[in-house]
């Protein structure tokens, strides 16, 4: 297994986002019109973002613009949403047609009020003082994510007081037969109405049951839940608020101390889009792309080795607010237990 990942691996790279934060801060968050013709007013493409289907006519968005009062004269300011006012309230999609030319940027809230399946989210538009047609992903969160972790031979680890040092995988998906109504796509403003897919035999209903067709996991950005900060120690998250992540526990405080009684050291494989962060107890393996189940399980492998005094006591997946910029985290929010 390709080992080039670690906690230390980050350190230049810190280094270099302190050069240019205010240029990369918002990089996953920022979207322009200018990919469509220039119009004479703004209006608003919205699409679920693992099956593309068009939710125009059931997404609300808000809309934010700058106060007359507000100045930018700081790195982090365009994300200070106290300099912003709401000037479009839940409204949806197809009904908004807005003249957005007074503005240089804006902030866009995905489902304000948690009226759909779709997790709120906030974009910021740089539109540049310009109109035109700006594109938005709703993005859909699976209602869990199921785990095992399997050893070098393929066998299921046990993790309670783990302290076989080897590589090892994770194997991770989503559930495939959900019947939550609030959770299908189906229904009023939706391709499929209640009645067609009622008609539907049992078979072509299942594609509607399985998460893995049109849910996944996201990095999402909230400007409330950000601070702006000079130093980052994870720069790959610097521009999240709330990712998903598989959480390891450990028996005591992880060192990354050569030498220490309690340290870990801790390797991913090569191009996964998952930040390794240490914080106490816990190593935190973040994801900071989104994550989907269309062709099939995922994947995660990773390296591990212990010291004398440490050992694994349980792994779990689950969703982490990020805070700080990515420097420290928020209270840990469980999907599933390994195996379960």
């Amino acid at each position: 297994m390709a080992q080039n990942k670690s906690w230390t691996k980050w350190l230049p790279i810190a280094i270099v986002a302190l050069l240019c934060v205010g240029i990369l801060s918002y990089v996953l968050y920022v979207q322009s019109p200018v990919d469509q013709p220039s119009t004479s007013l703004t209006t608003f493409n919205t699409s679920a973002y693992v099956d593309g289907e068009d939710v125009d006519s059931l997404l609300p968005l808000s809309l934010w613009t700058p106060k007359s009062t507000a100045t930018f004269d700081e790195p982090g300011d365009y994300a200070d949403i106290t300099k912003y006012s709401e000037t479009t309230a839940s409204v949806v999609a197809g009904f908004i047609s807005v003249d957005m030319s007074s503005y240089a940027g804006y902030w866009v809230q995905v489902d304000p009020d948690a009226e759909t399946p779709f997790a709120e989210d906030w974009i910021y538009v740089a539109n540049g003082g310009t109109n035109g047609v700006v594109n938005i992903q709703a993005k859909d969160p699976t209602t869990d994510v199921n785990f095992n972790v399997l050893d070098e031979t393929m066998n299921e680890v046990t993790v309670a007081d783990h302290q076989t040092d080897g590589n090892y995988t994770i194997i991770y998906d989503c559930p495939h037969y959900t019947t939550t109504a609030a959770q299908l796509h189906y229904g009023t403003g939706w391709d499929l109405s209640a009645a067609e897919f009622a008609d539907l035999t049992a078979t072509q209903q299942e594609v509607y049951y399985d998460e893995a067709n049109w849910a996944g996991q996201f990095p999402l950005f909230d400007p409330n839940d950000y601070t702006y900060k000079t130093t980052l120690s994870h720069p790959n998250l610097a521009s999240l608020t709330n990712a998903f992540a598989f959480k390891l526990t450990f028996n005591d405080s992880v060192s990354i101390v050569d030498g220490s009684a309690t340290q870990v050291n801790f390797t991913l494989s090569d191009n996964e889009p998952f930040e390794i962060a240490v914080s106490g107890e816990v190593i935190y393996l973040v994801a900071y792309q989104p994550i989907t189940f269309l062709n099939g399980p995922r994947t995660l492998g990773f390296e591990i080795s212990y010291a004398a005094n440490i050992t694994l006591s349980d792994v779990d997946s689950g969703n982490l607010p990020i805070l700080q910029s990515g420097n420290s985290f928020g209270t840990f929010v469980k999907l599933s237990d390994i195996a379960a």
